[in-house]
């Protein structure tokens, strides 16, 4: 078996070869603890409960497992089901600090063993007890009935094991994608889900390897399908960068173990300096640009220009609105700038920071003039940042009408 798994160690040596940080705390004793306890605290109770009700009830099963090693330990094959319990646990401590990413699906082949050696134990406290025991067969059976109902129950109503929601982010794609669009299948964990899932007729590509340059120049529009942690393969996030700095974010959903965005590859006008506008204390506008009109049914390219008068304790998300005659949002976009590749908490003191925001504009918009509205706020607390300097450009609930577009 052994041997067998070679040409995966040769195909994945790239992937083994990294993460030197993580592999390390794999190998102290915290990191065998952890593997450990995972695996016989996952045995029959599962991962849906945690804390001290985990460790009861491990403890109950393991003690009745024990119990149950015990009193077959010489029946036929007893051995063996005692190997097949231990060597897949000693397996995966011993891999770890090569794959330092335990989960404890890894160890579901020694489930099976462990669960005849819990109904050897609960037998033998049946035969113990000196009652009638099919009344001690029937209560023992009924707890342990009664706690895989309380396992299974959090794992059908607790939100946090929900499946992932890959197929949602890709059904977003079916209904909204245009024939001409790319997707961008972002980090090489998902390249076999995307296989199973794949959009007939829709170009796609796979990161980092893509040359970006090419993909925006062949195509109007790129769905990215965010999955996978960015600190292994875009630590960066360069592609996400290169993406806003050529296109204009105008989707962006967050799905159960991942996101989606698209990117569209419009032409943008020229920045107007305008007089500076402040939010808040620190934040300035110092520039935007926006198209005089827009199909609907397209995108609408707004950039802005933004800096930072002194450090920033929070980031903020930037919203871009487009109003109609009565005030009410007809589109919008809310992003943190630069498609969430610059954080407002990390800006620089005076470094200017182009932000392109796209706005897709609904095929069934009445067509007219509408006007433009752009801010920034707290997404925790959904309060704006107020605008203290707004020069010649009118201001409404805190935000800046920087013009008006017509829609046609």
């Amino acid at each position: 078996m052994a041997l067998l798994y070679l040409p995966w160690a040769v195909v994945q040596s790239g992937y083994l070869g990294g993460r030197a940080n993580v592999r390390t705390d794999a190998l102290s004793p915290q990191g065998a603890w952890d593997v450990a306890s995972r695996s016989f605290g996952a045995f029959f109770i599962g991962t849906t409960v945690d804390g001290a009700a985990q460790i009861a009830l491990a403890l109950l099963f393991l003690s009745l497992c024990a119990i149950g090693w015990w009193v077959s330990r010489r029946a036929p094959n007893a051995r063996l089901l005692a190997l097949a319990l231990v060597v897949p646990v000693l397996g995966a401590l011993l891999v770890n600090p090569l794959l330092p990413y335990f989960r404890e699906r890894f160890v579901l082949l020694a489930s099976l063993p462990f669960i005849v050696f819990v109904a050897a134990g609960m037998e033998a406290v049946v035969q113990a007890a000196r009652t009638p025991q099919e009344r001690w067969r029937l209560l023992t059976a009924g707890l342990v009935t009664l706690l895989a109902l309380f396992v299974l129950n959090q794992y059908w109503t607790d939100a946090r094991f929900r499946k992932g929601e890959y197929d949602l982010a890709i059904a977003a794609i079916r209904a909204n994608a245009q024939p001409a669009d790319a997707v961008l299948v972002y980090a090489p964990v998902q390249d076999a889900l995307y296989d199973y899932y794949r959009i007939d007729g829709l170009a796609a590509y796979r990161l980092p390897k893509v040359d970006l340059n090419a993909v925006s120049a062949q195509h109007p529009r790129a769905w990215l399908i965010l999955y996978g942690d960015p600190a292994v393969y875009d630590p960066a996030h360069r592609a996400e960068q290169f993406l806003s700095e050529r296109g204009y974010k105008s989707f962006y959903q967050t799905y159960r173990d991942g996101a989606l965005a698209r990117y569209d590859f419009v032409r943008g006008d020229v920045l107007v300096e305008n007089r500076p506008v402040r939010f808040g204390d620190a934040v300035w506008l110092t520039g935007y640009a926006l198209p005089a009109s827009v199909v609907r049914g397209g995108t609408l390219a707004v950039s802005l220009q933004w800096q930072a008068s002194a450090p920033l304790a929070q980031n903020y998300t930037v919203f871009v609105h487009l109003l109609d005659a009565g005030g009410k949002v007809a589109a919008q976009m809310d992003s943190q700038p630069a498609g969430g590749t610059r954080p407002t908490g990390a800006w620089r003191v005076g470094e200017s920071i182009r932000d392109n925001i796209g706005v897709s504009i609904p095929a069934d918009v009445p067509p007219g003039r509408y006007r433009l509205e752009v801010g920034m706020y707290d997404l925790q607390t959904s309060q704006r940042l107020a605008v203290r300097e707004a020069g010649d450009l009118p201001v409404q609930n805190d935000g800046l009408v920087i013009g008006s577009v017509e829609i046609h």
